[in-house]
């Protein structure tokens, strides 16, 4: 590492060491707002069982979101073929009725 430029007032810092600096601040920046974060939603970042449980929530959610989607679409289709099903024998009735027995 290059000897630390000087001048009337002291020594700095080189290039290298603010980055090291930098880096270090940044890492512990981000580990208080991952622990403050997870700490509010109750899971101990340390604990590797806590983890595994809080993404396996996730997950189980994620699932029943999906599924949930799927059986509102089926719902739908369902609702609508049934209308779309009584609509058309009503036609075919009045049809019936009107057209072909007509005295």
């Amino acid at each position: 590492m290059p000897p630390p430029e000087t001048d009337e007032r002291g020594s700095f810092i080189t290039r290298e060491e603010a980055s090291n600096i930098a880096l270090a601040a940044a890492k512990e920046a981000v580990r208080a707002s991952n622990e403050q974060l997870f700490g509010l939603l109750g899971v101990n970042i340390a604990d590797f069982k806590a983890m595994q449980e809080f993404r396996d929530t996730l997950e189980w959610a994620a699932k029943g979101k999906k599924l949930s989607a799927v059986t509102a679409a089926r719902m739908w289709t369902t609702i609508v073929g049934i209308a779309s099903a009584s609509i058309a024998i009503g036609l075919w009735e009045w049809f019936r009725t009107a057209i072909l027995h007509k005295p």
